[in-house]
């Protein structure tokens, strides 16, 4: 039923005029009206039917009625919406007072309702026409109700057969009953007229903030897209950044591996350096054992060629030679070559340890490890640096072993005892000390040498930055360490003064469980 009744009210509407409101009333009007007088007439066909009751002239007008209103709704299904208003705001209400006196069949007592009828079909004209579009039709139409108000009462009494009862009654009380259906007519009638136009204010007020609401939607709209725009602008700058930033990790990488590569291309010419003079000792141990060994082979040939003569002959030539080769020095030259070769041996060793301590731990896993022989490695690897200048001072306390990269901290310390030696240009002490600390452990490494700047002592782990001259460092050795204590959860700082020395101190978590 609500979907015939919505079909109903949109009859020859097309899609830009779904929200027509005088369009969809005057459908509804005009099918109203049509069931109404369908009803009425379907009440008389039963009437003459069943009570042998003559159709008059008042169901001949309902039928009219109910034609014009089936007529309307076909003029606006064509879309002659205009002459559908007309007809149907002037029609009706003709047929429904006038009629009968057409046919000279009027009678008095009409005038009882037909005031009545006009009144009603006045509400037709505030519906089907809009007042600022079609205002002369608007109140032309209401101007000819008044009109049928004051005049079918009249007509009707001039013209219609009088009824004895009421007749003089009416004729005697007519301007008072006139007077009264006009001001009636005129009270409903411009009171739907102040109602209508508050109404079409209040409208034309929400139709301007719908408007104002539109440009807002519209402008938002706009500023999405706008931010839409950003929004993918700004993904692809972050895209951009972070394909960036995995660039500037590989070139980190790079850069650490040619810090590494840099730092044992020194460690193998130090390490070049203290191999060769163990080395050296061992030549020169060989080289004068050899000599003292053919001393030696001469003796021993001596005793063989004559060991069938007597012994006293024998002891005799024994005896000078002996004394010719000076046998005892050379007893003692051989004791200290053997030193020597010892010393060079346990020399060479040690470097040899220490640089497979270093290059055996250069891994990315995570092990138990000595803090102390992580120190004690990097200074055998930079003892040519600062042998017979600077003096080792070393403080371990009793610290636990640390859960960390061995690789990795190794660098760290490599790199800071490097800079330490570097700092000192002549002779000068390097003090190295661990203790515990607040659950942890602390590495403290002191120079001597002339200190850092204040100025420039927030910049010295910023990557690149050194105050060696070109080509003597790439400024990532400190940047480096910082980023391994970072990577271990550590921290690291620097306190210098100038002329006094520079003192780094690293602090690392121990493994939980350690006391």
């Amino acid at each position: 039923m609500e979907k015939l009744w919505y079909q109903i009210s949109r009859i020859g509407l097309v899609s830009g005029e779904k929200d027509r409101r005088d369009l969809i009333l005057l459908n509804k009007m005009a099918f109203i009206l049509m069931a109404l007088t369908l009803f009425i007439t379907l009440v008389e066909i039963f009437n003459l039917i069943f009570f042998d009751n003559p159709m008059r002239y008042g169901s001949q007008r309902v039928i009219l009625v109910w034609i014009i209103s089936f007529a309307c709704l076909l003029l606006n299904k064509k879309r002659l919406f205009f002459i559908s208003k007309l007809i149907l705001s002037l029609v009706p209400v003709f047929l429904l007072t006038l009629y009968p006196l057409l046919f000279n069949d009027a009678r008095n007592e009409y005038i009882f309702y037909n005031a009545i009828i006009v009144l009603a079909f006045s509400i037709i004209p505030h519906v089907l026409f809009t007042p600022v579009k079609e205002k002369p039709f608007y109140y032309g139409s209401l101007i000819y109700l008044l009109v049928l108000v004051i005049v079918s009462d009249i007509l009707y009494l001039k013209t219609g057969k009088a009824s004895i009862n009421i007749y003089q009654e009416v004729v005697d009380n007519l301007f008072y009953l006139k007077l009264a259906h006009v001001v009636t007519f005129v009270f409903i009638n411009s009171g739907i007229i102040y109602f209508k136009r508050i109404t079409q204010k209040s409208e034309a007020d929400l139709e301007a903030k719908n408007i104002e609401l539109k440009d807002h939607k519209e402008e938002l709209l706009a500023q999405n897209e706008e931010l839409i725009s950003y929004q993918e602008e700004l993904q692809a700058k972050h895209e951009a950044l972070t394909e960036s930033m995995q660039r500037l990790e590989d070139a980190q990488s790079q850069l650490i591996m040619s810090e590494k590569m840099a730092s044992l291309g020194q460690l193998m010419a130090g390490i070049a350096h203290e191999i060769n003079n163990p080395v050296n000792y061992i030549q020169a141990g060989v080289t004068g054992l050899k000599e003292i060994l053919k001393d030696f082979e001469e003796l021993i040939d001596v005793i063989n060629q004559n060991s069938h003569d007597f012994p006293g002959e024998t002891c005799k030539k024994i005896t000078a030679i002996t004394e010719s080769l000076d046998l005892a020095s050379a007893k003692e030259d051989m004791h200290t070559i053997a030193d020597s070769i010892l010393e060079g041996i346990h020399r060479t060793t040690e470097i040899i340890g220490g640089l497979k301590q270093f290059s055996y731990h250069n891994e990315e896993k995570l092990m138990m490890y000595n803090i102390h022989e992580s120190i004690d490695t990097s200074l055998i690897l930079l003892h040519n640096k600062y042998k017979d200048r600077i003096e080792i001072e070393k403080n371990y306390g009793k610290i636990p072993m640390m859960e960390c990269f061995p690789g990795y901290l190794n660098q760290a310390m490599l790199n800071i005892l490097d800079n330490a030696i570097d700092a000192i240009s002549g002779k000068g002490v390097i003090s190295i000390c661990t203790k515990k600390k607040d659950k942890g452990i602390i590495i403290e490494i002191n120079d001597n040498g002339p200190g850092i700047p204040k100025e420039i002592q927030s910049k010295i782990f910023d990557p690149f930055f050194t105050t060696k001259e070109i080509g003597q460092g790439t400024g990532l050795g400190l940047s480096i360490t910082y980023d391994i204590i970072k990577k271990h959860d550590g921290k690291i700082w620097v306190k210098s003064e100038l002329g006094t020395g520079t003192s780094f101190f690293i602090f690392l978590h121990p493994p939980q469980g350690d006391s």
